[in-house]
């Protein structure tokens, strides 16, 4: 088992100002006693004095130089307490900064919503006279279409009556009154399909001028989508940032009941090693038996937590989270279907366990990585800690109302937590 790391050395706290103005005038429990109470005063505390007030009968000399050796301390410590006044005066004044600058995104924030429901309404409103449109247009086919069946009708009898006029040509020879009946349904006919070809046209103008009007709204819904995908964007941004605001650092440690007999944890369970020698473990049901895993001690159900682990020395090894019901005593894969989101340190190479994983083109191989995790929005994202650029994220994740917990495998080398 490896030792963990030296302990810190002590600090020292600075009283705070509510602290200063509870003292009395001394230093650290060192009481100034001030004239009074019988005209007694430092002189009669420190030993001065004649009479019953200096029993020892101590040098008026070396009674002046301790009070000036308490007077000189006195003063040094006011003066630490003046720096210390300054420096809480320019915290508070950064904390007011930083109150500001919140207020401002959340303004922001509010403006952006604002706007995607204007957008939003705008939208459905544009939507619903599409609608109209569109009714209307079949409306007017059908009607063209019974038109068009209407003319068809017209034609299969002008046919049929021009193959009765022509058989009775002759007949129109000798009877002239028939002829004359004939010529004027003819013109009837003639007439009616004069009036139908002009309500055909009228209607083909019309569909045009729809078409027209629907190809305009069709531009104009476009528009407005690529400007709402653009507020979106800006709307995702803010969120990004306000998101990131309310992330909790987790404080998480390892789980030596899961850890693999391979694996080596530290003392402060901060660290874990691989090493080729298969220790003897006692039996634990959350152990892993196959691969080289260990879970962190915590597990998360809901809220947005980030942890920062460093891989400067793990050549083959994966972090990330799993599924509490992660199976353990045999060969898991190492993929999302299996419970497990994670980045995968393979020599220079990085990848993301996907299925199949994805090969990742970094500009360099991270040597911290933060691992951020947001149950409620289903995200595991990973960071280059040290350049705070975005690696991979997993959106959406469904958890299944599953307890979630950091994940750790080392097949060489060393992984740590940063506190």
């Amino acid at each position: 088992m490896a030792e963990g790391p030296p302990p810190s050395p002590p600090t020292h706290t600075p009283p705070s100002p509510r602290m200063r103005a509870g003292l009395p005038r001394g230093v650290m429990g060192v009481v100034v006693p001030e004239r009074g109470m019988g005209g007694r005063g430092v002189e009669d505390h420190l030993g001065g004095g004649s009479g019953r007030g200096n029993p020892s009968g101590m040098e008026p000399g070396k009674r002046n130089a301790d009070l000036q050796e308490w007077d000189a301390k006195i003063r040094k410590l006011t003066e630490e307490f003046e720096e210390c006044d300054t420096e809480n005066d320019e915290l508070a004044a950064e904390i007011d900064n930083l109150t500001a600058e919140l207020e401002e995104r959340e303004r922001k924030i509010s403006e952006c919503d604002a706007k995607i429901r204007d957008r939003d309404s705008r939208l459905r409103k544009l939507t619903a006279e599409l609608g109209n449109c569109t009714k209307k247009l079949q409306q007017r086919e059908a009607e063209l279409g019974r038109l068009r069946e209407l003319l068809e009708e017209k034609d299969s009898e002008i046919r049929q009556k021009d193959a009765v006029v022509h058989e009775s040509s002759e007949e129109l020879e000798e009877s002239e009154p028939e002829e004359d009946e004939l010529s004027e349904e003819l013109d009837e006919i003639t007439e009616d399909l004069a009036k139908q070809s002009t309500r055909i046209d009228e209607l083909t103008a019309e569909l045009d001028e729809l078409s027209a009007e629907i190809e305009k709204r069709d531009r104009k819904i476009d528009d407005l989508t690529v400007e709402l995908e653009e507020y979106k964007a800006k709307m995702r941004k803010c969120l990004e940032e306000h998101r990131k605001s309310e992330e909790k650092m987790a404080d998480v440690t390892l789980d030596p009941a899961t850890a693999h007999p391979r694996l080596v944890l530290s003392r402060d369970l901060k660290s874990v090693r691989w090493e080729y020698l298969l220790r003897e473990l006692p039996t634990e049901p959350g152990r892993f038996e196959a691969d080289p895993c260990v879970l962190g001690s915590e597990a998360f159900v809901s809220g947005r937590h980030f942890w920062v682990v460093d891989v400067a020395r793990g050549q083959y090894c994966a972090l990330g989270v799993s599924k509490e019901s992660l199976g353990r005593k045999r060969p898991v894969a190492f993929k999302p279907q299996e419970g497990i989101w994670g980045l995968q340190q393979w020599g220079f190479q990085t990848r993301a366990l996907t299925d199949p994983p994805t090969p990742l083109d970094l500009p360099r191989v991270p040597k911290k990585i933060r691992i951020c995790l947001d149950y409620d929005w289903g995200e595991v994202a990973f960071f280059d800690a040290e350049k705070e650029s975005l690696i991979f994220t997993f959106s959406p994740v469904s958890f299944g109302g599953e307890r979630i917990r950091p994940w750790f495998w080392v097949e060489l080398g060393t992984l740590s937590l940063v506190p």
